[in-house]
């Protein structure tokens, strides 16, 4: 008889751990509890931290090369060593939006959203496509962003220009607070082109609500949140009939807004469910159906996991098939547990504060946790010892 199949499939610990090292800690927690169990390891990543490292695993995407190019950062004037993956075989390139303006880039951790921009993610594909001429296609993932700035920033990287008050061009990097002294927006003379350009998402939040539902992740106050609110709104409607019409699409809220500025970029771009890109790519669905158990897990485990980012993807997949989970989280801020088929089980306390040292205990912690859990369902299950 075949031994039971686990499938470990935990999604990125925003500023801790990526979805490769949280699945290596589960994994280290499965052979320490000797059952003869099968593993099998599928970094998830809905778009957000950590999907270049996710990307690397996928069986087709072995011959990638990780390269590294010095942007401006979530901050202006803040230089950063950003990768992304080039793929010769495809003339493709692949850049993870985290790895340039992510929260995980901020110093000290202090958000920011008056001055967090996406400035450097424009920079960033300025400089690729003149580097890598004979690309083809771009697959850009969203999530982990610092800023909440309609995506502005990333637009002005790219030639757009946008006008104060006193009638001059705003040369500073775009940011929250930049947005609202805007006046006018004059969109770029040469558009860039590119054949294919697939925008992944981890969430279906539209344009006009990112403010309210990102905001406060991104250190907004309920009165920046509503001044933000109407920029957006203001603004987007500037940019012409595209720009009115295409803020109502599912997704285009990602990123703080950055989701709906690529569209005004590039037109021809194509939004799509981080996470339904991961399954097409991993063939995830039937990987769930044939697991007997699936262990997953984030930092935070709140209302967001379920609007279209991978713990809550996965959540949907394990209760279509009848699939045991078990979700792991830093922080369990969900009001209503029906969300969640399986188990939740939080490293921390409702309540409690989540600060420096205890992000720092969040690899010991997620491992003893995993340890007793998998002891108690290997138990329930009836799984098989190892050979000793």
């Amino acid at each position: 008889m075949a031994n039971p199949v686990v499938l470990v499939c935990s999604s990125a610990w925003k500023e801790t751990l990526s979805p490769v090292q949280a699945n290596a800690i589960l994994i280290r927690a499965l052979k320490a509890s000797g059952f003869a169990v099968e593993i099998q390891n599928i970094p998830l990543s809905d778009g957000g931290d950590g999907f270049l490292d996710a990307v690397l695993t996928l069986p087709l995407w072995a011959d990638a090369q990780r390269l590294r190019l010095t942007v401006t950062g979530p901050l202006p004037h803040q230089l950063i060593q950003a990768s992304y993956l080039w793929l010769e075989s495809s003339l493709t390139l692949v850049v993870e939006a985290a790895e340039i303006h992510g929260m995980k880039h901020l110093p000290g951790g202090q958000r920011d959203p008056i001055r967090a921009t996406s400035y450097g993610v424009g920079e960033a594909l300025s400089h690729l496509l003149k580097q890598h001429p004979q690309a083809q296609t771009l697959v850009l993932s969203l999530g982990g962003s610092a800023s909440v700035e309609g995506g502005f920033g990333f637009l002005q990287a790219l030639g757009w220009q946008f006008i104060g008050p006193d009638g001059q061009r705003i040369t500073e990097p775009i940011g929250g607070g930049a947005l609202l002294s805007t006046d006018r927006v004059i969109p770029a003379e040469t558009p860039v082109t590119l054949s294919h350009v697939r925008v992944l998402t981890d969430v279906t939040t539209v344009y006009r609500d990112a403010p309210r539902i990102f905001g406060p992740q991104k250190g907004a106050d309920s009165l920046l949140i509503e001044s933000l609110t109407h920029a957006f709104t203001r603004l987007s409607s500037q940019v012409g009939e595209t720009g009115a019409s295409t803020s109502s699409l599912p997704g285009t809220g990602a990123a703080g807004g950055l989701s709906w500025a690529i569209l005004q970029a590039f037109p021809h771009a194509r939004l799509t469910s981080g996470m339904a890109w991961l399954d097409e790519q991993w063939g995830l669905e039937p990987a769930v159906k044939s697991a007997a158990l699936v262990l997953t897990g984030e930092g935070c485990l709140d209302e967001t996991s379920f609007l279209g980012k991978g713990t809550g993807y996965l959540c949907e997949l394990t209760q279509a098939s009848g699939t045991p989970i078990i979700v792991y989280c830093g922080q369990n801020r969900l009001p209503d547990l029906s969300r969640v088929p399986g188990d939740i089980l939080a490293l921390v306390e409702s309540g409690c504060e989540v600060n420096a040292d205890t992000l720092a205990r969040t690899e010991i912690a997620l491992y003893q946790s995993a340890v007793a859990s998998i002891s108690t369902i290997g138990q329930r299950l009836a799984w098989p010892q190892a050979e000793s």
